[in-house]
């Protein structure tokens, strides 16, 4: 049963992402044909083209990360420290979004976690890029001791989720209707991947979310116990 559901699952894989891959392939394909007809007035469409290269790239990254995760047996972690988790997420969310702002609160960040530091920037990552989709508003990131754990915490003023939307999100591929515009963009792995790389950490991501006004995430992973 356990081998015909792996099969299974894998065969859906594959069938979402074909399903995914298709339509920036196809934008990128009408791009290059208006291209070759009419170099100067197909400027605005080749524009896009990148667009739709970065996320055909997100996609593939989220999928041979989660391919990581499913083939190793254990995650290979070593002390890392919270400020410097912090400083790498800062740093690629202002180099990706240039004119974005990020309201940041950071307690804690002497402290340290056990963890595998790739795969742990990359679940933030993906929570910060999904923050960043759907609100023009100032983005927040917040870390913070709790406990025996430190969260960080993103909050975005956007679009919300209601409920119904809420218990389904972080389910692979799936997107909120008012988030399928290409302005958003995604595929709807970044918060399922997210949420399994905090679990295999011994954490977890918990969403709140209220339809109008925005969505929190909050990442927690335990801190090393007895650490400074």
């Amino acid at each position: 049963d356990r081998t015909a559901a792996l099969i299974s699952s894998q065969r859906q894989l594959m069938a979402d992402v074909s399903h995914e891959l298709r339509t920036p392939l196809a934008r990128i394909r009408v791009a290059l044909e208006l291209a070759t007809e009419d170099p100067a007035g197909a400027k605005d469409v080749l524009a896009d083209v990148g667009a739709d290269l970065d996320e055909i790239d997100q996609l593939i990254a989220d999928i041979l990360t989660t391919a990581r995760m499913e083939a190793d047996t254990a995650i290979a972690r070593r002390p890392v420290p919270v400020k410097e988790l912090a400083d790498r997420a800062i740093t690629r969310f202002e180099t990706k979004h240039p004119k974005r702002t990020l309201e940041r609160s950071i307690d804690g960040d002497d402290r340290s976690v056990e963890c595998d530091p790739v795969l742990l920037r990359r679940a933030l990552d993906n929570l910060l890029d999904n923050a960043a989709k759907y609100t023009d508003a100032p983005d927040a990131l917040q870390i913070h001791p709790n406990g025996k754990a430190i969260s960080f915490t993103v909050v975005d003023k956007g679009i919300g989720m209601t409920a119904e939307e809420l218990e389904r999100a972080g389910t692979p591929f799936w997107r909120s209707d008012a988030s399928r515009t290409r302005k958003t963009g995604g595929v709807g792995l970044g918060l399922a991947l997210a949420r399994r790389i905090a679990r295999a950490h011994g954490g977890d991501v918990v969403l709140a979310s209220t339809k109008g006004q925005g969505t929190t995430a909050k990442l927690e992973i335990p801190l090393i116990e007895g650490a400074p």
